[in-house]
């Protein structure tokens, strides 16, 4: 009969390590490639990021923030003071 400790199989955290391990491992193209499971680039393709896309991703936060900020605002201004420091919760 086996130990109490080991009855229930090993650590999750063992299995978790492993997996990571794994996945790791299995994704990089050098690896796949010594295996033979990829025979040629197929699935490399060259990634551009232009400067347009920059100035638009900036736009795009900054807007957001801008639109978070209204909301959060109006909010404080619509608040009444005197009902929410009577309120008993």
């Amino acid at each position: 009969m086996s130990p109490p400790l080991l009855r229930l199989g090993a650590n999750p955290s063992f299995h978790e390590g492993m997996g990571e391990l794994i996945s790791l491992a299995s994704g990089q193209t050098p690896y796949l490639k010594q295996v033979g499971l990829l025979k040629s680039d197929q699935f490399s393709f060259p990634v551009v990021i232009r400067p347009p896309t920059y100035a638009w991703a900036g736009v795009a936060v900054l807007a957001s923030g801008l639109a978070s900020a209204l909301v959060v605002r109006r909010r404080i201004d619509r608040l009444d003071m005197v009902s929410a420091l009577k309120a008993r919760d």
